[in-house]
């Protein structure tokens, strides 16, 4: 969200981020002030979501109109995580007569509405000026479930996600650090795992694939970034295998490159619902090679790369041989393959290559309004 803030702002605009209360916000939103952005608190009943479209609920939804008109704002995006989530703010939004953006960021599901949620949603749409989804078969499952909705004239294209390739970089000093801190032999071979430990990512899959490398290759080790409901069953069959020595659970954490640098192979076993996933590409940045689920969407975005191996099903066999093979020899005679990983993600995966794409698309979404006598003067995300 703050790339694509930064691209509106270069182009001219001032951004304005509209998000539900949560958590971490207080840090996040003093975040955004040191880059110069604006946070507002926009949150209105989720009647599309729930499918709760009686009149009554619908003027529910439109009494946060007044905050949203208040922000003199002329062009909104949405983010969208799931088939009609952010449709109830774009509903406000229509009602305004501010045109917006959908920014599809996972491979949308199949749902079928009835007549009367269609018609709703149909007039909804006609407010939407552009769209992108953040891989080609996410781009795909909107059409699939929008195409009917949307009128003819409404611009669409992939956008990839972008990493900073500056950041996620190889740091041989960090990486010797990290894993003295780590307590990991000098000789081991890391496989890292990163990300929320629940079912959706198939963490247990990781854990049996680990263990079925552990069993030809000793010196194994498993960095575990990332916590959730998953990881006491993680724990449980590192410990029934006599193996809880060779992982290390590190919890959330809020930099993730040091450990990625500690590494010399990162393991995705995330299921099919992923869009894209940022945390091979930042693998990749730091010279890591990938083992990854092989599905349309790994396959788009990666499939170009010769240091990502594709694994199909739920064999922990197959990816303990990928784990194995993605390994090879040790770290100190792998530079070549280090310099293909950064390559690859610098020339395809980069904040830089993101940033150009998300360019022409608002040039695009901006030659339609402009056809259609709209303005772009103040910009607002909202997600």
């Amino acid at each position: 969200m703050e790339a694509e803030a930064r691209v509106l702002q270069h182009l001219g605009h001032e951004v304005v981020i509209a998000t539900p209360p949560f958590k971490q916000l207080p840090l996040w939103k003093a975040q955004l002030t040191e880059q110069g952005l604006e946070h507002v608190v926009w949150s209105p009943y989720k009647m599309f979501e729930r499918m709760h479209l009686a009149w009554p609920i619908r003027r529910l939804v439109l009494a946060t109109a007044p905050r949203v008109h208040a922000l003199n704002i002329d062009l909104a995006v949405i983010c969208v995580p799931w088939n009609f989530i952010g449709m109830s703010m774009a509903y406000v939004l229509r009602d305004l007569r501010i045109p917006y953006v959908l920014a599809v960021h996972c491979k949308l599901g199949v749902q079928t509405l009835n007549e009367r949620a269609n018609r709703l949603l149909r007039d909804t749409l006609l407010g939407c000026a552009g769209a992108y989804g953040v891989s080609a078969p996410v781009t795909d499952s909107f059409k699939r479930l929008y195409g009917d909705l949307l009128a003819q004239a409404t611009h669409t294209q992939t956008v990839m996600n972008g990493v900073d390739v500056i950041r996620f970089s190889p740091d041989l000093h960090e990486r010797n650090r990290v894993r003295q801190e780590l307590l990991l032999e000098p000789d081991a071979r890391v496989v890292i795992f990163c990300g929320r430990l629940d079912p959706l990512k198939r963490p247990t899959l990781a854990v049996k694939a680990f263990l079925g490398l552990r069993a030809v290759e000793p010196r194994a080790r498993l960095l575990v970034v990332g916590a959730g409901s998953s990881e006491a069953e993680m724990r449980e069959l590192f410990d029934r295998a006599s193996q809880a020595a060779s992982v290390r659970f590190l919890g959330q954490v809020t930099d993730t490159a040091r450990y990625f640098r500690a590494g010399d192979c990162y393991l995705s076993t995330s299921s099919s619902f992923e869009g894209f996933s940022l945390t091979a590409a930042e693998a990749l940045g730091t010279g890591l090679p990938i083992v990854v689920p092989d599905d349309e969407v790994f396959r788009s975005v990666y499939g170009g790369c010769d240091d990502a191996r594709f694994c199909a099903g739920d064999d922990p066999t197959i990816w303990a041989h990928a784990l194995r093979h993605a390994l090879g020899p040790p770290v100190s005679s792998t530079k070549t393959s280090k310099a293909s990983s950064r390559e690859y993600a610098s020339n395809f995966l980069s904040l830089p290559v993101m940033e150009n794409a998300l360019r022409g698309f608002y040039v695009e979404v901006s030659r339609g309004l402009a056809n259609s006598s709209a303005s772009l003067d103040q910009v607002s995300v909202g997600r």
